[in-house]
């Protein structure tokens, strides 16, 4: 007999038991938190990660914020999204794009999902590679969202997960890694500047 089945035998005559794993929740942590609670922890909670955050009264002012931040740049938007902001000569709904054609946008807009209080983080869903695609390869993603789709934690987030989505990333601040001689580079692996913003 050789070890390796001396091994294996003796591996199989172990008696095995069946031990019941906790539920682990961060749900209480939460319980008390309202609408707005969570709307100022995810505020400051992306603040410390270097996201940006802008809240505004209604969908209305989207087109004008966004023409704001972008100055004259060109803007590429994941279609579908609120407001009127496919009728104007400086945005350009996404179709299907490759690559390189992608980056050539300075400034991308898409929607999350939901966003994430206790990280500061949005959960950005796709059914297609470029609107997938248009989430981290611009050098500036202007996440929109309602102000009811602030989740507490990441466990609700996976929670509401749609199951039809095809791609889902969790993205928490502006791209960053320290990978080379540990200095520090932001942009590597997605956007360079993120910026949310909650009507």
């Amino acid at each position: 007999m050789s070890a390796k089945s001396k091994i294996l035998d003796k591996l199989r005559k172990v008696e095995t038991r069946d031990i019941s794993v906790p539920e682990i929740t961060d749900r209480a942590l939460f319980a008390d938190y309202s609408r707005e609670n969570l709307v100022d922890l995810f505020k400051e909670q992306l603040e410390t990660i270097d996201g940006e955050f802008i809240s505004l009264d209604s969908s209305d002012a989207l087109k004008e914020t966004i023409k704001e931040i972008a100055s004259e740049e060109a803007v590429i938007l994941e279609p579908g999204l609120p407001g009127d902001l496919s009728d104007d000569t400086q945005f350009t709904v996404c179709s299907v794009q490759t690559k390189n054609e992608l980056a050539k946008f300075p400034f991308a807009v898409a929607r999350a999902s939901c966003l994430i209080a206790r990280t500061g983080s949005a959960m950005v869903e796709h059914n297609k590679n470029d609107e997938f695609l248009l989430s981290v390869i611009t050098d500036t993603l202007i996440l929109i969202a309602r102000k009811d789709q602030i989740v507490a934690s990441i466990e609700e987030a996976l929670a509401d997960l749609e199951e039809t989505s095809q791609y889902a990333c969790i993205i928490s601040g502006p791209s960053r890694t320290a990978d080379i001689e540990k200095i520090l580079v932001l942009g590597a692996h997605g956007p360079k500047r993120l910026i949310v913003i909650v009507y």
